[in-house]
Protein backbone atom coordinates (compact mmCIF):
# COMPACT_ATOMS: atom_id res chain seq x y z
CA UNK A 1 0.00 0.00 0.00
CA UNK A 2 1.29 3.40 -0.90
CA UNK A 3 2.19 5.58 2.08
CA UNK A 4 0.37 8.90 2.22
CA UNK A 5 1.92 11.95 3.84
CA UNK A 6 -0.42 14.54 5.30
CA UNK A 7 1.04 18.02 5.61
CA UNK A 8 -0.56 20.00 8.42
CA UNK A 9 -1.62 23.51 7.54
CA UNK A 10 0.41 25.99 9.55
CA UNK A 11 -2.02 28.22 11.31
CA UNK A 12 -1.19 31.68 12.54
CA UNK A 13 -0.74 31.41 16.34
CA UNK A 14 -3.51 33.02 18.33
CA UNK A 15 -2.61 35.33 21.17
CA UNK A 16 -3.44 32.99 24.03
CA UNK A 17 -2.10 29.89 22.33
CA UNK A 18 -5.34 28.19 23.27
CA UNK A 19 -8.53 28.41 21.26
CA UNK A 20 -10.16 25.35 22.80
CA UNK A 21 -12.89 25.60 25.39
CA UNK A 22 -10.94 23.62 27.98
CA UNK A 23 -9.90 24.29 31.56
CA UNK A 24 -6.75 26.14 30.53
CA UNK A 25 -8.85 29.13 29.44
CA UNK A 26 -9.81 29.63 33.08
CA UNK A 27 -6.19 30.38 33.94
CA UNK A 28 -4.60 33.81 33.59
CA UNK A 29 -1.64 32.09 31.94
CA UNK A 30 -1.24 30.17 28.68
CA UNK A 31 1.29 27.44 27.91
CA UNK A 32 2.04 26.63 24.29
CA UNK A 33 3.51 23.26 23.31
CA UNK A 34 4.86 22.32 26.76
CA UNK A 35 6.12 18.73 26.58
CA UNK A 36 9.01 18.02 28.92
CA UNK A 37 8.80 17.61 32.67
CA UNK A 38 11.48 20.29 33.06
CA UNK A 39 9.36 22.80 31.12
CA UNK A 40 6.31 22.01 33.22
CA UNK A 41 8.24 22.48 36.46
CA UNK A 42 9.78 25.74 35.24
CA UNK A 43 6.44 27.13 34.10
CA UNK A 44 4.78 26.15 37.38
CA UNK A 45 7.30 28.16 39.41
CA UNK A 46 6.96 31.15 37.04
CA UNK A 47 3.17 31.13 37.34
CA UNK A 48 3.38 30.90 41.13
CA UNK A 49 5.76 33.86 41.24
CA UNK A 50 3.47 36.05 39.11
CA UNK A 51 0.40 34.81 41.00
CA UNK A 52 1.86 35.78 44.38
CA UNK A 53 2.99 39.15 43.02
CA UNK A 54 -0.46 39.81 41.56
CA UNK A 55 -2.11 38.85 44.84
CA UNK A 56 0.08 41.29 46.79
CA UNK A 57 -0.75 44.16 44.40
CA UNK A 58 -4.47 43.35 44.39
CA UNK A 59 -4.60 43.07 48.20
CA UNK A 60 -2.87 46.43 48.58
CA UNK A 61 -5.35 48.13 46.25
CA UNK A 62 -8.41 46.48 47.79
CA UNK A 63 -7.37 47.52 51.31
CA UNK A 64 -6.56 51.06 50.23
CA UNK A 65 -8.87 53.63 51.94
CA UNK A 66 -9.33 55.25 48.55
CA UNK A 67 -10.30 52.14 46.61
CA UNK A 68 -13.77 53.74 46.49
CA UNK A 69 -13.97 57.57 46.14
CA UNK A 70 -15.60 59.67 48.87
CA UNK A 71 -18.50 60.74 46.62
CA UNK A 72 -19.41 57.09 45.99
CA UNK A 73 -19.07 56.23 49.69
CA UNK A 74 -21.49 59.06 50.52
CA UNK A 75 -24.06 57.72 48.03
CA UNK A 76 -23.72 54.18 49.42
CA UNK A 77 -24.19 55.40 53.01
CA UNK A 78 -27.23 57.46 51.97
CA UNK A 79 -28.88 54.35 50.51
CA UNK A 80 -28.02 52.30 53.59
CA UNK A 81 -29.55 54.94 55.90
CA UNK A 82 -32.73 54.68 53.83
CA UNK A 83 -33.18 50.96 54.56
CA UNK A 84 -36.29 50.09 56.57
CA UNK A 85 -34.84 46.94 58.14
CA UNK A 86 -32.98 48.34 61.16
CA UNK A 87 -31.14 45.08 61.88
CA UNK A 88 -29.88 44.84 58.29
CA UNK A 89 -28.95 48.52 58.28
CA UNK A 90 -26.97 48.16 61.53
CA UNK A 91 -25.19 45.04 60.27
CA UNK A 92 -24.14 46.63 56.96
CA UNK A 93 -23.01 49.84 58.70
CA UNK A 94 -20.85 47.91 61.19
CA UNK A 95 -19.44 45.72 58.42
CA UNK A 96 -18.45 48.71 56.30
CA UNK A 97 -16.93 50.44 59.33
CA UNK A 98 -14.92 47.30 60.13
CA UNK A 99 -13.71 47.03 56.52
CA UNK A 100 -12.75 50.71 56.43
CA UNK A 101 -10.77 50.48 59.69
CA UNK A 102 -8.94 47.35 58.56
CA UNK A 103 -8.01 49.05 55.27
CA UNK A 104 -6.81 52.29 56.86
CA UNK A 105 -4.86 50.48 59.59
CA UNK A 106 -3.33 48.04 57.12
CA UNK A 107 -2.10 51.01 55.08
CA UNK A 108 -0.94 52.92 58.16
CA UNK A 109 0.96 50.04 59.77
CA UNK A 110 2.58 49.07 56.47
CA UNK A 111 3.63 52.63 55.61
CA UNK A 112 4.78 53.93 58.98
CA UNK A 113 6.67 50.82 60.01
CA UNK A 114 8.39 50.65 56.62
CA UNK A 115 9.33 54.31 57.19
CA UNK A 116 11.20 53.05 60.27
CA UNK A 117 13.62 51.37 57.86
CA UNK A 118 14.37 54.75 56.33
CA UNK A 119 15.53 56.01 59.72
CA UNK A 120 18.30 53.40 59.90
CA UNK A 121 21.69 54.81 58.89
CA UNK A 122 22.97 52.26 56.36
CA UNK A 123 20.09 50.01 55.32
CA UNK A 124 17.79 53.03 55.28
CA UNK A 125 19.77 55.03 52.70
CA UNK A 126 18.19 53.53 49.55
CA UNK A 127 14.76 53.54 51.20
CA UNK A 128 15.13 57.22 52.12
CA UNK A 129 16.02 58.03 48.52
CA UNK A 130 12.99 56.11 47.22
CA UNK A 131 10.73 57.65 49.86
CA UNK A 132 11.84 61.22 49.13
CA UNK A 133 11.59 60.81 45.34
CA UNK A 134 8.23 59.00 45.34
CA UNK A 135 6.73 61.30 48.00
CA UNK A 136 7.65 64.34 45.93
CA UNK A 137 6.11 62.76 42.82
CA UNK A 138 2.90 61.70 44.61
CA UNK A 139 2.51 65.03 46.39
CA UNK A 140 3.18 67.16 43.29
CA UNK A 141 0.85 65.09 41.10
CA UNK A 142 -1.85 65.02 43.78
CA UNK A 143 -1.76 68.81 44.20
CA UNK A 144 -1.97 69.23 40.40
CA UNK A 145 -5.09 67.07 40.47
CA UNK A 146 -6.46 69.25 43.28
CA UNK A 147 -5.90 72.39 41.19
CA UNK A 148 -7.69 70.81 38.23
CA UNK A 149 -10.66 69.77 40.38
CA UNK A 150 -10.73 73.18 42.08
CA UNK A 151 -10.91 74.99 38.72
CA UNK A 152 -13.79 72.95 37.25
CA UNK A 153 -16.76 74.43 39.19
CA UNK A 154 -15.82 77.99 38.16
CA UNK A 155 -15.58 76.89 34.53
CA UNK A 156 -18.99 75.19 34.54
CA UNK A 157 -20.78 78.00 36.40
CA UNK A 158 -19.37 80.47 33.88
CA UNK A 159 -20.77 78.28 31.09
CA UNK A 160 -24.21 78.30 32.74
CA UNK A 161 -24.09 82.11 32.99
CA UNK A 162 -23.06 82.36 29.35
CA UNK A 163 -25.91 80.04 28.29
CA UNK A 164 -28.45 82.24 30.06
CA UNK A 165 -27.20 85.28 28.15
CA UNK A 166 -27.60 83.34 24.88
CA UNK A 167 -31.14 82.30 25.81
CA UNK A 168 -32.17 85.89 26.63
CA UNK A 169 -30.72 87.16 23.35
CA UNK A 170 -32.73 84.57 21.40
CA UNK A 171 -36.10 85.43 23.01
CA UNK A 172 -38.39 88.31 22.09
CA UNK A 173 -39.72 90.82 24.61
CA UNK A 174 -43.17 89.22 24.86
CA UNK A 175 -41.58 85.97 25.99
CA UNK A 176 -39.23 87.56 28.48
CA UNK A 177 -42.04 89.56 30.12
CA UNK A 178 -44.22 86.52 30.79
CA UNK A 179 -44.81 86.16 34.54
CA UNK A 180 -43.95 82.91 36.35
CA UNK A 181 -44.75 82.21 40.00
CA UNK A 182 -42.17 80.28 42.03
CA UNK A 183 -42.82 79.52 45.70
CA UNK A 184 -45.34 82.32 45.97
CA UNK A 185 -43.17 84.94 44.24
CA UNK A 186 -44.09 86.30 40.80
CA UNK A 187 -41.40 87.52 38.42
CA UNK A 188 -41.01 87.72 34.67
CA UNK A 189 -39.15 84.95 32.83
CA UNK A 190 -36.36 87.42 32.10
CA UNK A 191 -36.08 88.32 35.79
CA UNK A 192 -35.92 84.66 36.83
CA UNK A 193 -33.20 83.99 34.24
CA UNK A 194 -31.31 87.00 35.60
CA UNK A 195 -31.64 85.50 39.09
CA UNK A 196 -30.10 82.22 37.93
CA UNK A 197 -27.30 84.12 36.16
CA UNK A 198 -26.65 86.15 39.32
CA UNK A 199 -26.44 83.05 41.55
CA UNK A 200 -24.30 81.24 38.97
CA UNK A 201 -21.87 84.16 38.67
CA UNK A 202 -21.63 84.39 42.45
CA UNK A 203 -20.74 80.68 42.59
CA UNK A 204 -18.10 81.07 39.86
CA UNK A 205 -16.55 84.00 41.76
CA UNK A 206 -16.56 82.07 45.06
CA UNK A 207 -14.81 79.03 43.60
CA UNK A 208 -12.31 81.25 41.78
CA UNK A 209 -11.56 82.98 45.08
CA UNK A 210 -11.42 79.90 47.34
CA UNK A 211 -9.93 77.23 45.07
CA UNK A 212 -7.54 79.05 42.76
CA UNK A 213 -4.01 77.57 42.37
CA UNK A 214 -2.53 79.81 45.08
CA UNK A 215 -5.26 78.81 47.55
CA UNK A 216 -4.79 75.13 46.73
CA UNK A 217 -1.06 75.45 47.46
CA UNK A 218 -1.95 77.18 50.72
CA UNK A 219 -4.37 74.39 51.73
CA UNK A 220 -1.82 71.68 50.85
CA UNK A 221 0.98 73.47 52.72
CA UNK A 222 -1.18 73.76 55.84
CA UNK A 223 -2.06 70.06 55.72
CA UNK A 224 1.53 68.97 55.19
CA UNK A 225 2.67 71.04 58.17
CA UNK A 226 0.01 69.46 60.38
CA UNK A 227 1.26 65.98 59.41
CA UNK A 228 4.93 66.58 60.27
CA UNK A 229 6.45 63.81 62.40
CA UNK A 230 3.54 61.48 61.68
CA UNK A 231 5.55 58.22 61.45
CA UNK A 232 7.15 58.08 64.92
CA UNK A 233 3.87 59.23 66.50
CA UNK A 234 1.93 56.57 64.62
CA UNK A 235 4.34 53.78 65.56
CA UNK A 236 4.28 54.83 69.21
CA UNK A 237 0.48 54.80 69.17
CA UNK A 238 0.25 51.31 67.65
CA UNK A 239 3.00 49.80 69.85
CA UNK A 240 1.38 51.28 72.95
CA UNK A 241 -1.92 49.56 72.08
CA UNK A 242 -0.18 46.24 71.40
CA UNK A 243 1.74 46.36 74.71
CA UNK A 244 -1.53 46.89 76.55
CA UNK A 245 -3.07 43.96 74.68
CA UNK A 246 -5.41 46.21 72.70
CA UNK A 247 -4.55 44.63 69.34
CA UNK A 248 -8.27 44.41 68.51
CA UNK A 249 -8.25 48.21 68.22
CA UNK A 250 -6.57 47.73 64.84
CA UNK A 251 -9.87 46.28 63.64
CA UNK A 252 -12.33 48.36 65.66
CA UNK A 253 -10.97 51.87 65.17
CA UNK A 254 -8.97 53.85 62.62
CA UNK A 255 -5.66 54.86 64.22
CA UNK A 256 -5.12 57.47 61.52
CA UNK A 257 -8.55 59.05 62.03
CA UNK A 258 -8.10 59.13 65.80
CA UNK A 259 -4.72 60.85 65.50
CA UNK A 260 -5.48 63.14 62.56
CA UNK A 261 -9.21 63.60 62.16
CA UNK A 262 -10.35 65.62 59.16
CA UNK A 263 -13.41 67.00 60.99
CA UNK A 264 -12.03 70.52 61.52
CA UNK A 265 -10.49 70.61 58.05
CA UNK A 266 -13.73 69.37 56.47
CA UNK A 267 -15.68 72.12 58.26
CA UNK A 268 -13.35 74.72 56.73
CA UNK A 269 -13.91 73.32 53.23
CA UNK A 270 -17.62 73.04 53.91
CA UNK A 271 -17.73 76.72 54.87
CA UNK A 272 -16.00 77.62 51.60
CA UNK A 273 -18.51 75.67 49.51
CA UNK A 274 -21.76 75.91 51.51
CA UNK A 275 -22.87 79.24 50.04
CA UNK A 276 -22.51 77.87 46.51
CA UNK A 277 -24.34 74.65 47.33
CA UNK A 278 -27.18 76.68 48.88
CA UNK A 279 -27.30 78.79 45.71
CA UNK A 280 -27.52 75.59 43.70
CA UNK A 281 -30.68 74.59 45.56
CA UNK A 282 -32.26 77.90 44.51
CA UNK A 283 -31.01 77.54 40.93
CA UNK A 284 -32.52 74.04 40.64
CA UNK A 285 -35.88 75.28 41.98
CA UNK A 286 -35.97 78.11 39.43
CA UNK A 287 -34.94 75.92 36.48
CA UNK A 288 -37.55 73.27 37.40
CA UNK A 289 -40.28 75.93 37.60
CA UNK A 290 -39.26 77.46 34.25
CA UNK A 291 -39.30 73.98 32.75
CA UNK A 292 -42.81 73.31 34.09
CA UNK A 293 -44.05 76.67 32.73
CA UNK A 294 -43.34 75.55 29.15
CA UNK A 295 -42.03 79.02 28.22
CA UNK A 296 -38.68 77.73 26.94
CA UNK A 297 -37.83 75.19 24.24
CA UNK A 298 -36.58 71.73 25.13
CA UNK A 299 -33.14 72.64 23.83
CA UNK A 300 -32.94 75.67 26.11
CA UNK A 301 -34.12 73.66 29.10
CA UNK A 302 -32.32 70.32 28.68
CA UNK A 303 -29.04 71.47 27.17
CA UNK A 304 -28.49 75.15 27.98
CA UNK A 305 -29.88 75.10 31.53
CA UNK A 306 -30.29 71.61 33.01
CA UNK A 307 -27.18 69.98 31.56
CA UNK A 308 -24.96 72.99 32.32
CA UNK A 309 -26.33 73.23 35.87
CA UNK A 310 -25.96 69.50 36.58
CA UNK A 311 -22.32 69.62 35.48
CA UNK A 312 -21.64 72.67 37.64
CA UNK A 313 -23.42 71.19 40.68
CA UNK A 314 -21.65 67.83 40.26
CA UNK A 315 -18.22 69.49 40.11
CA UNK A 316 -19.01 71.72 43.08
CA UNK A 317 -19.88 68.68 45.23
CA UNK A 318 -16.84 66.79 43.94
CA UNK A 319 -14.65 69.75 44.89
CA UNK A 320 -16.06 69.73 48.42
CA UNK A 321 -15.51 65.97 48.86
CA UNK A 322 -12.06 65.97 47.29
CA UNK A 323 -10.65 68.86 49.32
CA UNK A 324 -12.46 67.91 52.49
CA UNK A 325 -11.57 64.21 52.52
CA UNK A 326 -9.56 62.82 49.59
CA UNK A 327 -6.75 65.40 49.56
CA UNK A 328 -6.55 65.32 53.36
CA UNK A 329 -6.17 61.53 53.42
CA UNK A 330 -3.77 61.46 50.47
CA UNK A 331 -1.33 63.98 51.96
CA UNK A 332 -1.64 62.26 55.35
CA UNK A 333 -0.67 58.92 53.78
CA UNK A 334 2.21 60.44 51.82
CA UNK A 335 3.64 61.96 55.01
CA UNK A 336 3.29 58.52 56.59
CA UNK A 337 5.42 56.96 53.85
CA UNK A 338 2.70 55.60 51.55
CA UNK A 339 4.38 56.71 48.32
CA UNK A 340 7.44 54.50 48.88
CA UNK A 341 5.48 51.42 49.94
CA UNK A 342 3.05 51.92 47.06
CA UNK A 343 5.94 51.84 44.59
CA UNK A 344 7.48 48.82 46.34
CA UNK A 345 4.30 46.74 46.62
CA UNK A 346 2.69 47.82 43.34
CA UNK A 347 5.84 47.96 41.22
CA UNK A 348 8.70 46.30 43.11
CA UNK A 349 7.04 42.97 43.93
CA UNK A 350 5.94 42.30 40.29
CA UNK A 351 9.42 43.39 39.12
CA UNK A 352 11.04 40.79 41.40
CA UNK A 353 8.62 38.18 40.05
CA UNK A 354 9.54 39.11 36.48
CA UNK A 355 13.30 38.98 37.19
CA UNK A 356 12.77 35.55 38.75
CA UNK A 357 10.86 34.40 35.65
CA UNK A 358 13.58 35.85 33.44
CA UNK A 359 16.20 33.80 35.30
CA UNK A 360 14.24 30.65 34.41
CA UNK A 361 14.41 31.44 30.69
CA UNK A 362 17.57 29.69 29.50
CA UNK A 363 18.06 31.20 26.05
CA UNK A 364 18.37 34.76 24.77
CA UNK A 365 15.40 34.16 22.47
CA UNK A 366 13.17 33.02 25.34
CA UNK A 367 14.22 36.02 27.44
CA UNK A 368 13.24 38.29 24.55
CA UNK A 369 9.88 36.55 24.21
CA UNK A 370 9.27 36.85 27.94
CA UNK A 371 10.00 40.58 27.80
CA UNK A 372 7.66 41.13 24.84
CA UNK A 373 4.74 38.98 26.03
CA UNK A 374 4.92 39.50 29.79
CA UNK A 375 7.58 41.96 30.99
CA UNK A 376 6.63 45.02 28.95
CA UNK A 377 2.83 44.60 29.37
CA UNK A 378 3.30 44.04 33.10
CA UNK A 379 5.56 47.09 33.43
CA UNK A 380 3.22 49.36 31.47
CA UNK A 381 0.19 48.16 33.45
CA UNK A 382 1.93 48.81 36.76
CA UNK A 383 3.07 52.24 35.57
CA UNK A 384 -0.53 53.10 34.64
CA UNK A 385 -1.79 51.98 38.05
CA UNK A 386 0.89 53.96 39.94
CA UNK A 387 0.30 57.07 37.81
CA UNK A 388 -3.45 56.85 38.48
CA UNK A 389 -2.77 56.51 42.21
CA UNK A 390 -0.49 59.56 42.06
CA UNK A 391 -3.36 61.55 40.59
CA UNK A 392 -5.61 60.54 43.53
CA UNK A 393 -7.81 58.46 41.25
CA UNK A 394 -9.94 55.86 43.07
CA UNK A 395 -8.23 52.49 43.53
CA UNK A 396 -10.74 50.57 41.41
CA UNK A 397 -10.22 53.03 38.55
CA UNK A 398 -6.43 52.78 38.92
CA UNK A 399 -6.77 48.98 38.76
CA UNK A 400 -8.95 49.27 35.67
CA UNK A 401 -6.47 51.62 33.95
CA UNK A 402 -3.59 49.24 34.70
CA UNK A 403 -5.63 46.26 33.50
CA UNK A 404 -6.61 47.86 30.19
CA UNK A 405 -3.02 48.94 29.50
CA UNK A 406 -1.77 45.42 30.32
CA UNK A 407 -4.31 43.76 27.98
CA UNK A 408 -3.62 46.12 25.06
CA UNK A 409 0.17 45.90 25.42
CA UNK A 410 -0.09 42.11 25.86
CA UNK A 411 -1.83 41.79 22.48
CA UNK A 412 0.83 44.02 20.90
CA UNK A 413 3.64 42.13 22.64
CA UNK A 414 2.44 38.70 21.53
CA UNK A 415 2.12 39.94 17.96
CA UNK A 416 5.66 41.39 18.14
CA UNK A 417 6.95 38.10 19.55
CA UNK A 418 5.35 36.09 16.73
CA UNK A 419 6.99 38.38 14.15
CA UNK A 420 10.35 38.20 15.99
CA UNK A 421 10.29 34.39 16.04
CA UNK A 422 9.15 34.16 12.43
CA UNK A 423 12.01 36.34 11.20
CA UNK A 424 14.55 34.33 13.19
CA UNK A 425 13.08 30.93 12.22
CA UNK A 426 12.37 30.04 15.86
CA UNK A 427 9.75 27.73 17.30
CA UNK A 428 7.00 29.21 19.44
CA UNK A 429 8.14 29.87 23.02
CA UNK A 430 6.94 27.41 25.66
CA UNK A 431 7.13 29.98 28.48
CA UNK A 432 3.79 30.94 30.12
CA UNK A 433 2.23 34.21 28.97
CA UNK A 434 -0.89 36.19 29.88
CA UNK A 435 -4.00 34.38 28.72
CA UNK A 436 -6.64 36.49 27.00
CA UNK A 437 -10.27 35.30 26.61
CA UNK A 438 -11.16 34.09 23.13
CA UNK A 439 -13.78 36.83 22.78
CA UNK A 440 -11.12 39.48 23.35
CA UNK A 441 -8.33 37.99 21.29
CA UNK A 442 -10.68 37.60 18.31
CA UNK A 443 -12.23 41.06 18.75
CA UNK A 444 -11.87 44.05 16.47
CA UNK A 445 -9.64 45.72 19.07
CA UNK A 446 -7.16 42.84 19.02
CA UNK A 447 -7.09 42.72 15.22
CA UNK A 448 -6.57 46.48 15.01
CA UNK A 449 -3.65 46.37 17.46
CA UNK A 450 -2.18 43.37 15.68
CA UNK A 451 -2.44 45.09 12.29
CA UNK A 452 -0.71 48.18 13.69
CA UNK A 453 2.16 46.17 15.16
CA UNK A 454 2.58 44.17 11.94
CA UNK A 455 2.63 47.39 9.89
CA UNK A 456 5.50 48.73 12.00
CA UNK A 457 7.52 45.55 12.54
CA UNK A 458 6.67 43.48 9.48
CA UNK A 459 5.53 45.77 6.65
CA UNK A 460 4.53 43.94 3.49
Amino acid sequence: MQNLTVNQIQKKPVFSGNNNADARNLSIFTETGVKTQEEKKRNSTIKKAFGIAGGVVLLGLLLSPKFIPQSTKSKIMKKIRGLENEKLKDGITKGLSYTKNVGINFTGVKDNFCAWLGERKIIGAPYRWLSNASSKLYSTTGIKTAKRIGAKPEKHFKLLTKNISKIKESLDVSKLTKEIEINGTKKTLGAWLDEVAKLSKQNADDFAKNFNPEKVDEIAKGLNESFEGISPKYRENVLSRLKKGNWKDLFKTSIYDEMYSNSEHFKKIENLTQSSLDNNTQIKTIIDAIKDSGELSKKNIYFDLEHAFRSADKNAKKCKDFFGTDLFEKLREIKGGNAATDVIFTGGVPLVAYLYANSKAKTKEDKTSLALTTGIPLGLGIAGTIYSTCKVIAGWKALLVGGVITVVSSIAGKTADRIYRKKNNLKESTLPTFNLPNQLENSGLAKTIEAGVETVLDPK
